[in-house]
């Protein structure tokens, strides 16, 4: 049987006749999925190899790859493969070949590198409440009512918070808005938050490696309202521009003598001019609130204006036949697309020695939206009018994603050109068994499983308890703790609770645990009889409906069955299982949990071990 290893770049190893080892894991008895992988092997660099790899024997080489990409022919079967180069001692040198990367498509892209839908909308706030009513395939995201106790009324930022992302208003009509008054205080009250599809995300997972995903996965009633809820902070932080400030009446721009012609004849007098300029180099809403103030000679005009660009858009002129402490408060709300903002006094100011201030005021934009999240106590959360579900799937591979999935709900998966097929394991009667007679040996090593236990449970929360699952040959019990001849299958995911968080609040869906690393699921089907998004309670995805549904025959198999270890040796050429197949020997159906192949001229020696499972 040929080995050969070759490099992206057209370079070739040939192991055939080498003596190689390969140790495979049979994904449906691990939590993680594995590649294979070669172990090492020693190789004579003559010259043929230093022409191609690289002159390892050398001291003085430096900069040469230890880890080149390639494919590796293997069982005639061209796979991706790595050669790692371990060591070198004289003319030999020790690598390893890591190989079976197809078998685990996509698995280290992040969920947010997917190509996942990505458009504008021209209101989220309606157009959310829409997408409410639709179930999948309808839409592949949904917007369910869903309580975090993330973000503290406590916070200056937060204090109008209700505690709920996707909070619908009461008539059910569209998202509750987030404010900004006329005074320029922020109403952060609603967080819209959009939950992807479980199956729409899933198969995104293999779209992108142009796989079609196939089996149980798309029928089982479990997903079909089932929601991911990411924990990611989806929204934008937004800064308001903020400006305050006090003239006081020694503060003055300049003055001018002019001759006035009162009572008592004619005197000149200075008439003082205040000015406080402001750019504003940006396009927004503003909100002004202030007051002028000024002590004013008697016979003589008082001016106060505010201007944009120049231009007067608010002003007091007042002719004041005595002296008067005059106080003129202002209040205006204006848009605004990069202006210079002024305030004008002009009149015959009297009482500098006072110190009294001319002009407060305050000023505060609506929104000032950069590129980068604001990280002000105060600033606005801005529910953008975009859907991007990329920054709306939980922080994790592909490959993490499936393994929460495989150890949440005992699913499989296999792959046949470019069909991917994910089914429950133990589900049904195991079809295209293989006869693997020819593998028996007189006396093969047996051991009783009986000792055998599981606990099944899922990540620790905050504030809220789970049921786990502890089973062996006796049975279930909730709740107890492994032993040492226990498996735990810890499962990174947990659905989310639906409880009453508020005396006037509805039943939906509460967040247990503020992470963007563990799969949470909310489970919604559409608008309620009352038109409100509340999510529903799924007891089918908690402990222990979940075991008696989708685990208890699979693990009694495996706590009463034997255990068979034995070693054979057969031409490589004959061999014709693979470890994930059922196999027929000893009078038993088994599962292949592992094995090493030494491959040595043509021929395997196999050290084996499986499961009797029916």
């Amino acid at each position: 049987m040929e080995v050969k290893f070759f490099t992206n770049s057209n370079r070739i190893l040939d192991l055939s006749k080498q003596k190689v080892s390969v140790q495979e894991s049979n994904s449906k008895v691990n939590d993680k999925m594995f590649s294979k992988f070669m172990f090492p092997f020693e190789i004579y660099m003559d010259e043929e190899f230093i022409n191609s790899f690289g002159d390892f024997d050398s001291y003085e080489t430096f900069g040469l790859d230890s880890k080149i990409e390639g494919f590796l022919l293997f069982e005639n079967y061209l796979h991706e493969g790595r050669l790692i180069i371990e060591s070198i001692e004289g003319k030999y040198l020790t690598g390893q070949i890591d190989f079976g990367f197809e078998e685990l498509p996509n698995w280290s892209k992040k969920l947010s590198e997917l190509s996942l839908e990505q458009f504008d909308v021209s209101d989220i706030h309606i157009y959310a409440k829409e997408i409410c009513g639709k179930k999948y395939p309808q839409t592949n995201f949904n917007f369910p009512r869903i309580y975090t106790s993330k973000y503290s009324p406590d916070d200056k930022m937060w204090d109008a918070f209700n505690g709920y992302y996707n909070d619908l208003d009461v008539g059910g009509f569209e998202m509750v808005r987030n404010e900004v008054d006329s005074a320029g205080n922020i109403f952060n009250k609603n967080i819209i938050h959009p939950c992807v599809h479980f199956l729409y995300l899933l198969r995104k997972c293999f779209q992108d490696a142009n796989l079609i995903l196939k089996g149980d996965v798309l029928i089982d009633s479990m997903f079909e309202n089932a929601w991911v809820f990411s924990g990611t902070e989806y929204f934008n932080k937004v800064s308001q521009f903020q400006n305050s400030r006090n003239l006081t009446v020694n503060d003055y721009e300049g003055y001018e003598n002019v001759t006035l012609y009162l009572q008592g004849g004619p005197a000149i007098l200075p008439r003082y001019t205040y000015r406080e300029t402001i750019s504003l180099a940006f396009n927004d809403q503003i909100f002004i609130n202030g007051k002028f103030h000024a002590k004013v000679r008697g016979q003589t005009m008082l001016k106060f204006v505010i201007q944009i660009n120049g231009n007067n858009i608010w002003q007091h002129e007042k002719f004041y036949s005595s002296y008067e402490d005059v106080t003129v408060p202002f209040s205006l709300n204006l848009n605004v697309n990069n202006v210079s903002l002024a305030f004008v006094i002009v009149g015959f100011v009297i009482g500098f020695n006072e110190g009294y201030n001319v002009l407060e005021y305050q000023l505060k934009s609506k929104s000032i939206v950069s590129n980068t999240s604001s990280q002000s106590d105060d600033a606005e959360v801005e529910n953008p009018n975009k859907i991007d579900l990329k920054r709306a799937v939980p922080d994790m591979t592909v490959g993490e994603f499936v393994n929460i999935i495989r150890n949440w709900f005992n699913y499989e998966f296999f792959i046949k050109e470019n069909v991917i097929s994910m089914n429950r394991i133990g589900d049904k009667e195991p079809n295209n068994i293989k006869n693997f007679e020819v593998s028996e040996i007189k006396s093969p090593k047996r051991n009783l499983l009986q000792k055998r236990s599981y606990v099944l449970k899922n990540t620790d929360l905050e504030d809220f308890k789970l049921n786990s699952i502890y089973f062996d040959k006796d049975g279930v019990t909730i709740n107890k703790e492994e032993n040492d001849n226990t498996t735990v299958i810890e499962i990174n995911g947990y659905p989310l609770p639906v409880e009453k968080r508020k005396e006037l609040s509805p039943l939906t869906a509460s967040v247990k645990k503020d992470s963007s690393s563990v799969l949470a699921l909310v489970f919604y089907n559409g608008l309620d009889n009352s038109g409100q998004n509340n999510a529903i309670a799924k007891p089918q995805a908690t402990f222990p409906d979940l075991f008696y549904s989708n685990w208890e025959k699979w693990l009694r198999q495996r706590v009463n069955g034997s255990e068979f270890n034995w070693k054979f040796q057969i031409p490589a050429d004959d061999l014709e299982v693979k470890i994930s197949d059922y196999i027929k020997c000893y009078n038993n159906i088994h599962i292949i949990t592992g094995w090493t192949k030494d491959l040595n001229e043509g021929t395997y020696e196999i050290d084996i071990t499986t499961e009797t499972v029916y």
